[in-house]
């Protein structure tokens, strides 16, 4: 009885404080009131070494946690990619007496860590344990740091395991997409662009990791950060006492070269097997202290900040092409890259890419929405002022901010840097760093993918070690001949001397169809060639129109209404263009030719103008006929690739031309059916352009 009237008065008293407290489900509760953003206090000090600190003491838990930076790391490795790393990994396996289970015995006996990473930037050593066994901690920090014995032993033990990591990462088609937008992007001779490999790895010896370590693990420029329930003064001591043998070098400043990206194209990597295509779209950006950095870093996150960013709505939502895309720029101190992409199913790897370039060209031709924006500077922020919970976490941005040059004032002010960029910041970044039009694509997958890629502009292919399979830069065997057999082999072909002598001027008026990413657009191309080296050509697309002329030792182009005269590269493009179609003998006059080797059914040679106009010619090594012509032009994008095949030959007058050619660059590819006519009458001042 006693429990019914308990009961019945707390169901009294709820509905009481239900009939004064009425509530709305439908409406939302109101957020908290704001709280001003206070960056945590941190103690700045120096060790006898003149090591620059920075301690944050955390008095919730009895932990201490420490990371040491070095300057260097893998930049350093030069000719011996990976030598950074297995000196990272050795100075665990053995210092002053003890050996490498030894150290994980007492660091495992007193539940510390030790951990020590090469970066491209920079080695990070770090550690932690509870407060009262910091001493055993940096006893054997000391010893790693100081007194590393480098055992043989274990150096054999340790190549064997890198090299089948490396092995195993080619199972990871991201990781191989990734590294290659490296080696493309900065260049294969740039400390960011070289991969470690099982080649530089076996060639590396015991006597250069000594040698690296001497020269570069010092104390000089290094910074260290302390976070834990410690007193400056007291965990100052520590240091100073662990790290006082610790002898100065001489290491030069890091000053990385600029980076020298490859020509724009499509990257792409043969994985048979695949039932998906791993696709990143990159593009270089600005080192991390530029004025720009930041903007691109938000650019990045609309085009790929998970659930609020583009590609997720477009590539996951509308398409269901992947469940997981992605966008970031990068953060090294040198140089950086913008990238996105995803995980697509094997059919639908160009209906991808596009959707890719058109949210890129989107960003960088209109800026986004005011809503949009603030949509995605609440997660950037929100997401910063979270990690502040962690204090490693701050202690690790105090850090890196001092090894990049930046103020401390752009820490606690960052999140109103991120706050005043406007949408027309964004959109002018993006049209400035991310436009497609500057995209580089990396495609990993399978072979019945490679002809999808083909519209999107020249295809370089890649094996899975990251070696070109296909071009000047690939393997080739060795052809026994001349450059002037060859083009005399390629002459008769043509039809020999009498192609020279008896075709005095040639008539082409040629169907043509240009495809500019799924638009098509169709015209005509005319072209009046005459004996000896005089060349016109009109190009008519209705909207755009364009006429090249060429007159012996010079050359002009028309575009929009505009005549310039064309000199060096230019204008010897043109002779070369001539000299292929109507005079080949012209080649051996003006170029400088070297035959490469064969490669499949290729002969591959190099024509070479000594303006530095190159091109490389793929001759099919039976019929000794041209196949396909590689060239790189510039432009205002920078270099631009540019592939010709030619698809089929005629005869006309017991003469062979081209009769099908189909040219491919980034931006668009046009396929040309000529028709030709022999020894018609034309005039020499259709060869200059009109006052």
């Amino acid at each position: 009885m006693k429990n019914f009237v308990f009961i019945l008065v707390i169901l009294l008293i709820q509905a009481s404080m239900k009939a004064q407290f009425k509530i709305d489900v439908d409406k939302k509760p109101e957020p908290l009131p704001p709280k001003e953003f206070v960056f945590p206090r941190y103690i700045e000090t120096k060790l006898s070494n003149g090591m620059k600190v920075f301690i944050i003491e955390d008095n919730e838990q009895p932990t201490f946690a420490f990371r040491l930076l070095i300057p260097g790391g893998s930049a350093y490795d030069f000719d011996k990619p990976g030598l950074a790393e297995l000196v990272a990994e050795m100075l665990t396996k053995g210092a002053g007496k003890l050996t490498a289970y030894q150290i994980a015995e007492k660091l495992d006996g007193v539940g510390a860590s030790l951990r020590i990473t090469a970066n491209p930037d920079h080695f990070i050593i770090s550690g932690s344990c509870i407060t009262k066994h910091i001493p055993v901690l940096l006893e054997i920090l000391s010893k790693v740091l100081i007194e590393p014995t480098f055992p043989n032993d274990e150096f054999e033990k340790l190549k064997p395991r890198i090299i089948s990591a490396i092995k195993n990462e080619k199972a990871r088609p991201m990781s191989i997409a990734s590294n290659l937008s490296k080696k493309i992007i900065y260049g294969e001779h740039h400390p960011y662009g070289k991969k470690k490999t099982e080649e530089s790895i076996g060639k590396i010896k015991l006597e250069d990791l000594k040698q690296f370590y001497k020269q570069y693990i010092v104390p000089n420029y290094a910074s260290l950060v302390i976070v834990g329930a410690v007193k400056e003064k007291e965990i100052v001591s520590l240091f100073n006492k662990a790290l006082e043998k610790w002898e100065k070098g001489k290491i030069p400043p890091l000053n990385l070269p600029p980076i020298k990206p490859a020509p724009l194209g499509v990257y792409y990597v043969k994985r048979p097997a695949s039932v998906q295509s791993t696709i990143i779209l990159s593009t270089p950006t600005v080192e991390i202290t530029h004025p720009d950095y930041d903007a691109i870093d938000l650019a990045s996150s609309v085009i790929g900040s998970g659930f609020a960013g583009r590609l997720f709505r477009t590539l996951r939502e509308t398409y269901s092409y992947t469940y997981s895309p992605f966008g970031f720029q990068t953060s090294s101190k040198f140089a950086n890259r913008f990238a996105c992409g995803a995980d697509v199913r094997n059919q639908v790897t160009d209906s991808a890419i596009n959707v890719i370039k058109e949210q890129l060209l989107l960003l960088a031709t209109e800026a986004p929405s005011e809503e949009e924006l603030n949509r995605i500077k609440k997660v950037e922020i929100g997401s910063y002022f979270m990690s502040f919970e962690n204090t490693e976490f701050v202690a690790s941005l105090i850090q890196n901010a001092h090894f990049f040059g930046k103020p401390m004032s752009y820490l606690k002010e960052y999140h109103k840097i991120i706050e005043q960029l406007t949408p027309y910041d964004i959109q002018k970044v993006a049209d400035k760093y991310l436009h497609p039009k500057k995209a580089y694509i990396f495609v990993v997958g399978n072979p019945e993918v490679q002809p999808m890629l083909e519209k999107f502009g020249k295809v370089y292919e890649y094996d899975l070690d990251l070696k070109p399979v296909t071009g000047e830069k690939a393997k080739m065997e060795k052809v026994d001949l001349k450059p002037n057999e060859l083009i005399k082999k390629y002459l008769d072909k043509r039809g020999g001397t009498d192609l020279i002598q008896n075709v005095k001027t040639l008539y082409n008026e040629a169907n043509a169809k240009i495809d500019m990413q799924g638009q098509v657009l169709e015209g005509k191309i005319i072209e009046k060639i005459k004996s000896p080296l005089r060349k016109y050509q009109l190009v008519d697309f209705n909207m755009f129109q364009s006429e090249i002329w060429f007159l012996e030792d010079k050359s002009w182009s028309k575009v929009q209404g505009v005549v310039e005269e064309l000199k060096f590269k230019e204008h010897d493009k043109n002779l070369f263009d001539y000299a292929v179609l109507f005079d080949p003998t012209i080649l051996e006059k003006n170029f400088k030719i070297d035959i490469l080797g064969k490669q499949g059914n290729n002969i591959l040679v190099k024509f070479t103008s000594i303006n530095g106009f190159e091109a490389t010619v793929y001759f099919d090594s039976e019929k000794f006929i041209i196949n396909r012509i590689e060239s790189v032009e510039e432009s205002h994008l920078g270099s631009i690739p540019v592939t010709t095949d030619y698809l089929s030959w005629e005869t006309v007058s017991n003469f062979l031309f081209p009769k099908i050619i189909k040219s491919s660059n980034p931006m668009y590819s046009i396929e040309i059916q000529n028709s030709y006519k022999l020894n018609e009458e034309f005039d020499d001042s259709i060869f200059i352009p009109k006052q």
